[in-house]
């Protein structure tokens, strides 16, 4: 929503903090459908890692961009909660069929 209006957002922590949850969001979700996954079995990396660790390099670049400095260490438990909301929404759709 930051980006669809003409308007510039403000500058607040709701804003912020809407920002860092879509850098999570989309971090998690590049990092499955990147080559992170081929990367780590070339390299006998354990799979799960490797894509964590790209998730995390994603979004704190990405809100670097935007001038958000936010600890690794909060980035990657965001990045953890995010993937146990993505595992609760597929167990909750698969449920439904």
């Amino acid at each position: 929503t930051q980006f669809a209006g003409e308007a510039v957002p403000p500058d607040n922590a709701q804003t912020r903090s809407e920002l860092v949850e879509k850098a999570i969001q989309s971090a998690v979700l590049a990092a499955e459908q990147t080559g992170v996954k081929q990367m780590a079995l070339n390299m006998a990396l354990d799979v799960a890692q490797a894509k964590k660790q790209y998730a995390v390099s994603v979004a704190g670049k990405y809100l670097a961009d935007y001038g958000i400095k936010v600890d690794p260490t909060l980035v990657d438990g965001l990045i953890e909660a995010q993937i146990m909301r993505f595992k609760i929404q597929a167990a909750q759709a698969a449920g439904k069929k």
